[in-house]
Order: C-alpha cells, then sequence, then structure tokens
C-alpha cells in the first residue's frame, strides 16, 4: 500500500468540469500541498471518448456509474489503495460472448517503472499501459464466468480494482466499461459524431441502428434534437424525420444557430424507438454535437476587410523574408442573447492557410479562433490577442510586386466534405528588403578623453544591439548589420582647434549653433575612421554624457542638451556613406541619454520623415494615432484598439526622448520609408559638376519645405520622376529652371480628416539663381514661393559656402575651399 491515497469523484456532464490527474511522487506531493494541480497538465483536458456513440455494431456495454453520466475516480497516495469502483450489469451473462473490460487511464509511468494490476471480482486480468502525463485506453478480454449479471431493477454488481503495486506512483482512472457481443436493438453510428462540429446550415444528422427501424415508433417525442435556452432549459428543435431501413434522418426544419452546442436525445425502453421485430433500445441515449460559428474574416471595425499582414504598420506593404504577423478578425461570431453562455462554443481551433494567388502555400498553423464577447475585451486588445494571430516570414519565391493573398479557415473537427471553411483575400505590395551596415565608434573626448569606463562600453554596447532590433524590426528593412570598429582619439587633433566665446557673438541665437559639436563633426570626418568604415555603411559615434562641456563653459547652451544628432555629409558612393550620427551616453540615468529608438529617429531625418500634419518641422511634439504592431515583440502598437503603453503614441520623430515602448512609426512615414529607402540606392549617372539638390515636402493644405538645397560638386542621382504632382523651378526672369514630378499620398488621420503628401528629393544643375518654385497639381498651380528681398527662395553662392532654405528646419553650413572633399551639406537635430 501506498503513502496518502485521496479518492474524488467527478460526474462528466455537457459543462466544464472540475479533474485532478496523477504524476511521478514529487508532483504528488506538490499536489499534497495544493500545487501543481494534474489538470494544468497540457493535454489533460483532452479525455478519451466516453464511449457514448456505440459505434461498435451490436456490442453491449455497461458502464461506471449509471444513467447518461459516468463517474471519473481519481486517486494518488495510500489511504484508499486500490482503486476500486463498480460496474452494474443487468442481464444474464452466461450468453456473453468476446467480452471486454475497457479503462480510460492518466499518467501510467510504464517505461519509468509503474507497475499498475488490474482486477475483476477478484480476478486478475492484466496490469495498466500508458505513458507519462498522456491518455491511453486499455482494452482486457476477460471470461464472462467471472461476471456477476442481474436484471434491470436488480443489476450485478462488478467489482474493478487498480492496485497500484509499486511506491511512489499516481495514477487516474477516468472510466471503465465493460462489453460483449449481443443481439439487443442498438445505435451503432451516430453521425456527425459525438462532440463535432457540422455547418448551422442543412447539416447531415442520422443514427444507424443494428437492425431496421420501425418508422411509426419515430416522433418528435421519442427523438429531439435540442439546446439550452437562456435560464437552462431544454429547447426542443422542430425537425422532420426519414427512416430508410435501419437508417433514421434527423433534418431540421430551418437553420440551426451558429456556434451553439446541440444534443439528439433518443427515448428507448418500451416507451421508445423500437426496430421492425419491436426489439426495444435498452437506454436512452444523448449525442451532443456543436455547429460551426461564423468565422467570416471582418474587423476590427465594420467596414474593415478582416485579415491584416503586418510587419510594422497595418498597411498592406511588405518585405520579402521578414517576420510578419497576419491579423484575422472574426466579428462576425457573436454570442446568442436567448442560448445559455454554457451551451455555445467559445474557443474552436481552426486551420488557418495563407496562399499566393497562384495557390502556393505560404504558412499553415491551426490556431484558436474565439467567440467576440472573449477575444473583445481591453486587456486582449491591449495585449493584441484579440485577433487570431499567425507569424511566418514571406518566402523567398514571392516575387517583387503585387499580389492577392488568400487567407482559408477551417475548422477542426468536423466532419462535412467538402469542409466547411471561410476564405479572405487581401492585395499586398512585396519587395526584398534592405540590409542596412551601420558601424558604430566610441568617440574619446570629454569624459572619455582617457578612455571608455567598463561599465559605460556595457552601456553603450547594449544600446546598440537594442538599435539593431528596433531599427530592424520598425523601419521597411530586412535587416540591420552593427559592428563596432576600433574606438576614436580625437584629443589630439582636438587640441588645435579653437571656438569662439558666446559673447563674441551678440545677435546669435547661441541655442542653435553648435561650435564644439561641428568641431569633433569634421575632425572625424577627416580621419580614416570615416573614410574607411566601407561603402554602403552609416556611421555612429558614440559620445559622453558631458559632450560638449567646454563649449557651455564658454556660454554655448545647446551643446549638452540632446540625446543624437544626425548629419548628411560628403559625397559617398551610396547614400549611406553621408550619413553620421553621434548619439549620447545617460551616464547611468535613463531619459539623459540615446535610447533604442534614437537612431531610428535620427536616421529618419536622413530620409525625410517629417510629422503627420506634415507641417514642415523636422520633429513633432504630437501624439499620433496609429494601426501598427511589434511582430517580433508580438506587442499591440493599435490606437484604436489600446495598444499596451499609451492612448495615443509618440511619434518616432518626437522632439523630446521617449520611453521606447512609446514610440512609433505612423502609417505615412512608413510608406515613405518603402518608397523613398530603396531609392536612396539608384545607379549614378555618368558626370560630375556642380549641382542643386532639391529636397522638401508638400501636402494640399499648402505647407511647403525645402531641406536643404546646396552647391557642390556631386555625382548626380537619377531618381524616378512620376506622379501627379510636379514641383517647377524658375530663375529671376521667370525661364524654367528644372521640373520633378511626384506623388502624392492621402492618410486619414485618427480623427477622421485626411491629408495629401509627398516627399521629394532629386538633383538639378546648378543654375545662375532660384528666384522661385511652384508645385503643381495638372495645370493648376497648389503653391508658389516668389523670391523677395527680405526672404530669398535660395541664395546660389560658391562652393566654398553653402545656399540655404531659411525656411522652418535648422540648417547649419561648415565648409570652405580647403575642405572641399568633406563638406557638410546640411544638419537637422
Amino acid at each position: 500500500m501506498k503513502k496518502s491515497v485521496l479518492l474524488a469523484v467527478v460526474c462528466f456532464a455537457f459543462s466544464a468540469m472540475g479533474v485532478f490527474a496523477q504524476a511521478d511522487l514529487n508532483d504528488v506531493e506538490k499536489r499534497k500541498q495544493g500545487i501543481g494541480a494534474p489538470e494544468q497538465q497540457p493535454g489533460y483536458a483532452k479525455r478519451m471518448s466516453l464511449m457514448k456513440s456505440a459505434a461498435e455494431g451490436s456490442r453491449i456495454k455497461w458502464r461506471t456509474g449509471s444513467g447518461g453520466d459516468l463517474d471519473s475516480y481519481i486517486y494518488y497516495g495510500d489511504a484508499n489503495d486500490p482503486i476500486t469502483f463498480d460496474i452494474l450489469i443487468d442481464q444474464d451473462v452466461k450468453t456473453l460472448e468476446n467480452v471486454k473490460l475497457t479503462l480510460s487511464v492518466w499518467d501510467v509511468d510504464e517505461a519509468q517503472g509503474e507497475v499498475d494490476a488490474v482486477y475483476v471480482n477478484g480476478q486478475f486480468v492484466g496490469t495498466l499501459h500508458g505513458a507519462n502525463d498522456s491518455w491511453s485506453i486499455n482494452n482486457y478480454s476477460i471470461d464472462p464466468s467471472i461476471l456477476v449479471g442481474g436484471t434491470k431493477t436488480a443489476p450485478g454488481v462488478n467489482q474493478v480494482q487498480v492496485d497500484l503495486t509499486v511506491s511512489g506512483w499516481a495514477v487516474t482512472v477516468d472510466w471503465g466499461a465493460v462489453s460483449a457481443d449481443g443481439g439487443e436493438f442498438n445505435i451503432v453510428e451516430f453521425v456527425p459524431g459525438e462532440n463535432k462540429v457540422v455547418s448551422h446550415i442543412n447539416p447531415d444528422i442520422h443514427l444507424k441502428f443494428s437492425d431496421e427501424i420501425d418508422a411509426a415508433t419515430v416522433t418528435s417525442t421519442t427523438v429531439k434534437l435540442q439546446y439550452r435556452a437562456l435560464g437552462g432549459a431544454l429547447t426542443d428543435v422542430s425537425c422532420t424525420y426519414t427512416v430508410t431501413k435501419d437508417i433514421l434522418t434527423v433534418k431540421p426544419s430551418g437553420n440551426l444557430m451558429d456556434g451553439v452546442k446541440y444534443s439528439l436525445l433518443v427515448v428507448g425502453e418500451k416507451d421508445g424507438v423500437k426496430s421492425k421485430a419491436a426489439a426495444q433500445l435498452p437506454t436512452s441515449p444523448s449525442y451532443d454535437f456543436a455547429t460551426i460559428p461564423d468565422l467570416a474574416p471582418e474587423g476590427p471595425g465594420a467596414t474593415d476587410p478582416g485579415i491584416f499582414p503586418i510587419q510594422v504598420v497595418r498597411n498592406s506593404k511588405q518585405i520579402r523574408k521578414k517576420a510578419t504577423v497576419m491579423r484575422i478578425y472574426t466579428n462576425k461570431w457573436t454570442p446568442w442573447a436567448d442560448v445559455e453562455l454554457t451551451s455555445q462554443i467559445d474557443k474552436l481551433p481552426v486551420k488557418v492557410t495563407i496562399r499566393d494567388e497562384a495557390k502556393n502555400e505560404i504558412a499553415v498553423q491551426t490556431v484558436d479562433a474565439e467567440r467576440s464577447d472573449i477575444r473583445g475585451t481591453a486587456d486582449r486588445q491591449k495585449a493584441g490577442t484579440n485577433s487570431m494571430n499567425v507569424y511566418f516570414d514571406w518566402p523567398v519565391s514571392l516575387a517583387d510586386g503585387n499580389h492577392t493573398i488568400e487567407v482559408i479557415l477551417e475548422p477542426v473537427d468536423q466532419v462535412a466534405v467538402p469542409p466547411v471553411t471561410f476564405t479572405k483575400t487581401t492585395p499586398i505590395t512585396m519587395r526584398a528588403g534592405k540590409t542596412l551596415k551601420v558601424v558604430y565608434q566610441f568617440v574619446l573626448v570629454e569624459g572619455w578623453a582617457g578612455g571608455v569606463p567598463a561599465e559605460d562600453r556595457t552601456r553603450m554596447d547594449n544600446l546598440m544591439a537594442n538599435c539593431k532590433l528596433f531599427f530592424r524590426d520598425n523601419f521597411p528593412l530586412e535587416d540591420v548589420e552593427v559592428t563596432q570598429a576600433t574606438d576614436i582619439n580625437v584629443t589630439v587633433p582636438l587640441a588645435s582647434y579653437t571656438w569662439p566665446a558666446a559673447r563674441n557673438f551678440p545677435g546669435l541665437n547661441s541655442g542653435n549653433t553648435y561650435p564644439f559639436e561641428d568641431t569633433v563633426k569634421n575632425i572625424l570626418l577627416n580621419l580614416d575612421a570615416w573614410k574607411n568604415k566601407g561603402s554602403g555603411t552609416a556611421f555612429v559615434g558614440l559620445i559622453p554624457a558631458n559632450y560638449g562641456q567646454r563649449s557651455v563653459d564658454s556660454g554655448w547652451t545647446s551643446e549638452t542638451g540632446y540625446t543624437g544628432v544626425s548629419y548628411t555629409v560628403g559625397n559617398g558612393a551610396k547614400p549611406e556613406d553621408n550619413k553620421l550620427i553621434l548619439l549620447r551616453d545617460d551616464g547611468g540615468v535613463a531619459g539623459n541619454g540615446a535610447n533604442a529608438t534614437t537612431v531610428a529617429h535620427e536616421f529618419g531625418h536622413n530620409y525625410s520623415l517629417s510629422t503627420k500634419n506634415f507641417s514642415g518641422t523636422a520633429h513633432t511634439a504630437n501624439e499620433m494615432p496609429t494601426e501598427g504592431f511589434w511582430v517580433n515583440n508580438r506587442i499591440n502598437k493599435s490606437t484604436t484598439e489600446g495598444n499596451t503603453e499609451t492612448a495615443l503614441l509618440k511619434s518616432l520623430m518626437t522632439v523630446n526622448i521617449q520611453p521606447v515602448a512609446e514610440r512609433w512609426i505612423c502609417d505615412y512615414d512608413y510608406n515613405e520609408l518603402f518608397d523613398n529607402v530603396p531609392s536612396t540606392s539608384m545607379q549614378k549617372t555618368a558626370g560630375t559638376g556642380p549641382h542643386l539638390f532639391v529636397s522638401g515636402g508638400y501636402d494640399l493644405k499648402n505647407q511647403f519645405y525645402l531641406s536643404p538645397v546646396w552647391e557642390n560638386e556631386y555625382t548626380t542621382t537619377t531618381y524616378p520622376s512620376q506622379g501627379d504632382l510636379t514641383l517647377v523651378l524658375f530663375n529671376a526672369s521667370g525661364g524654367q529652371i528644372a521640373s520633378y514630378n511626384f506623388n502624392s499620398f492621402t492618410i486619414k488621420f485618427g480623427d477622421g480628416t485626411t491629408d495629401t503628401v509627398k516627399s521629394f528629393g532629386f538633383f538639378v544643375p546648378t543654375p545662375s539663381g532660384l528666384s522661385s518654385i511652384q508645385v503643381k497639381k495638372g495645370s493648376t498651380i497648389l503653391k508658389e514661393i516668389k523670391k523677395s528681398a527680405n526672404t530669398p527662395v535660395v541664395t546660389i553662392m560658391s562652393p566654398a559656402a553653402a545656399a540655404v532654405w531659411k525656411g522652418n528646419q535648422t540648417i547649419s553650413w561648415s565648409g570652405t575651399d580647403a575642405d572641399a572633399g568633406t563638406k557638410l551639406l546640411y544638419t537637422v537635430r
């Protein structure tokens, strides 16, 4: 006998049930203390069939318990060992043939040495077979002579024992049954099958009996299709009945309710269904099944398509080989108000197949679908689990260009042929992604002049690792390659530089002037560290928390007040060659320096990201509604669905540093990056010479800006010129210098308003002068900016100085004829 045994009896019904299970000795000890409940084990809830379908021909069965319920006997420990229960047999057993005892058991650790002996009325019939933490069915052939028979009023009592013969083990016996061949009238098949799901429209429901049926005994009284109405009362469904020999077909008079549990009761004995030979059913079996809920993809809004492939924001533009989530909303599956909730399906496993227009499978996964009232809670919306989420990568075989993606939902455990499915399509635009290369180096200056302290180095290495992940996950890139290079010592060249004190520049806004920073930056641009970083690589310099302190000591107020700064510099072969970013250490105080969003923010400047209002400023303090998803972290970023951080997310381009969780990229900026990032890698065209680079943006609310316009020796880049808007440059005499076509883009904001915006960038040969700029839509002039005495559109200068647009952006210039090879073109903070 073992130590401490507990007996629990649980009755199975159509509703949920509480259960226990066995495990190894350590688990038993845990459960004695009220922890480690066996029902928490994966797979415990997936019980074996209760054998109600009687699907074995004319075999007779006697089960644990009585009536329509079965008893579940669960033991562990030793107080009541062996497990003992009774099976009542209500007929003579002498003529029975092919008699079997069947047991459903949980967690038989047979391979580990557990031995559980089985006895019927004291006679040994075998041992249990099974495996750890899993259900198994055990069958034993037995001699009918060891059974005790009886009558319906005085059935014979047959004792079954399961003896745990090895110390330290436990086992669960869920149910037991004795079966035998016999000549009684019985139901041998039920379609659709016990606990299966069927279509609520014209479902196939029929029963096969062991003999031909007396059709006169089949009525709405003897055969009832039922569900539980609100309040729990069983409600009959109007049906018609067709008898064909031994087959009874039950046809509902109308459609059933979707997502509802039904039972089919067949009355037996003297007042029930009989055979043509007047044989009675020995019992009144009831068969349970459910109807498939309406899983038509719809939502989250009333007019939304219901399926959204998302890599960053909710839109259809995708990068090949990049982590993706297909969010699937089934908002039509709602509870019936007049049906008991416990009699409605709340969860259903569904096979989701995603394929392209050529029927090639992209992903196949089984995901649980849930009723709208279950998954639509505020917590589920914040977690992003209010939809069926299928995670996958777009395959390499999916070509660039436009595609139609099909999503097919097929409920599991259905018997319909062909199966019931729900299908939705969505258009996407696909292209190969870029891998952005970034090299970072510690800049030995100020507090790091004598070397970087170990804790600072670890902190900044971690920062760059987080920057890589944030940048990769939230920009339309396939990947980001981040490499650390040797520290850069600028203390020696810095010693030969001087910069003026702020008092020497009366009338200038010292807050927008950064003499120390410009000095260090120009040193960096002339070092081999910059020149030899590799083609197509962006440069990130890591700077200490007190970077620029000596300039502040000279009266310049803003040298230590920013977390990061970006530059476009030089004339490298690729746009990435011209990107220099400085990131400030926080000195161990979060919020005082750069975080993972800062590098993406600074690259956003380099790719001309603006605000949701497209106001022409480089930053925004606005909160911005957006619909996104952080796929790799599986975090919801949907404003309308209550994202996990704030009611409204902060723009990636907000001027003030924000926690990583609260910054996000808006739909407009993502689309702009999707279009513009690859265009920056266009082939260079032959020929060099003085050129203007014109970049900026325009919206149909007449907001217009240029950022920056300069003259420099530059190899021209070919940019695509197409679209519905045209930028035209004129000289002082009204002659057209150049024009450039670009596409508008319409965005809908959270407040319901829309705006049409577009940024642009292109090269033109340097004109002798620029007097006015027009933006046209067709032949209509939407916006014109003319030169005036006080506000020139552009002042063209020699390469020794820069022409800058005196608009809303902060733009500075540094460079002389002597350092023509490393001219700073513009700076935006």
